[in-house]
């Protein structure tokens, strides 16, 4: 191999853009295989193009979504006819038990993957917004948790029209959860949740509280993490994915919104939880 004689500084000087220029061919080539002929001549080149590869991460995430749609649909037929069975009647107590708990897994792993197609739809860029009244939404989600939660007393204090434009199903996972939580967590006996909604300096003003389970202080700067449940929180609830939280404050995030909590309460139990939304926007 011959050796090449270095180039001077002075012979570089006023050729900066003829060697930017073969740096990028360099830079090209070693990104690509070199197909010759007999002869040795170029026929073509085979390479991969960078921006086409998707980053391992994002594959990953792509997979889960679309693992868990493939799985909901088999998961939700077991949970019907597991219902169908424990209505029928007729077992022992030890089939009886093996169907509940059977059924409590199973419901845990749709819930999982439920969790799992939300933060999905969370990261895509193209969801669709429009204009709608929060105030009624979280009348929606009431209604529905009254009925999953009939032992619990829900109130809620809120006052006009409140407009927000947003992915309405997006946004409306934050709020479920949070009055979803505050319900699980509340009092065995007497479970009370506090909801508010008002305008603030030009913002609205979410909270939703609860008078049961209180959140340890150790606890407290996991809380928002991923597959992170409370140390105490078996004690009411003893499956759960620890997502819950997580995607609220996901979606908070990717929303430009804020979420806070306080717990205990400055009534000395439960938690409290807060949602700013900040400069809302109208059509």
């Amino acid at each position: 191999m011959a050796l090449r004689t270095p180039i001077s500084q002075e012979k570089l000087r006023g050729r900066e853009e003829e060697l930017t220029l073969l740096k990028r061919i360099f830079d090209t080539l070693a990104e690509h295989v070199i197909i010759t002929d007999e002869k040795g001549e170029a026929r073509f080149f085979v390479g991969i193009e960078p921006e086409v590869v998707k980053p391992k991460e994002e594959l990953g995430e792509e997979f889960s979504s679309l693992v868990a749609h493939q799985l909901r649909g088999p998961l939700t037929v077991i949970a019907w006819t597991l219902e169908q069975l424990l209505r029928t009647g007729g077992l022992n107590s030890s089939q009886q038990n093996a169907l509940e708990d059977t059924y409590k897994h199973n419901r845990l792993l749709l819930d999982l993957i439920s969790d799992i197609l939300v933060l999905s739809r969370t990261k895509e860029s193209s969801t669709t917004e429009e204009e709608i009244d929060l105030g009624l939404e979280l009348d929606s989600i009431l209604e529905y948790l009254k009925k999953a939660h009939p032992e619990v007393a829900f109130s809620i204090e809120k006052m006009g029209y409140f407009p927000l434009v947003t992915s309405k199903h997006i946004a409306s996972q934050v709020f479920l959860n949070l009055i979803a939580n505050a319900a699980e967590y509340s009092a065995k006996d007497g479970g009370r949740v506090t909801i508010t909604l008002k305008r603030e300096n030009g913002e609205y003003l979410f909270s939703v509280g609860n008078n049961g389970l209180f959140i340890p202080a150790k606890d407290q700067p996991k809380i928002f993490r991923k597959f992170f449940r409370a140390s105490n929180a078996t004690e009411y609830k003893k499956y759960g994915t620890g997502l819950g939280l997580f995607i609220v404050k996901m979606i908070c995030d990717h929303f430009g919104w804020y979420v806070s909590f306080q717990s205990p309460r400055p009534e000395g139990d439960g938690a409290i939880f807060f949602v700013r939304i900040p400069q809302a926007k109208e059509k």
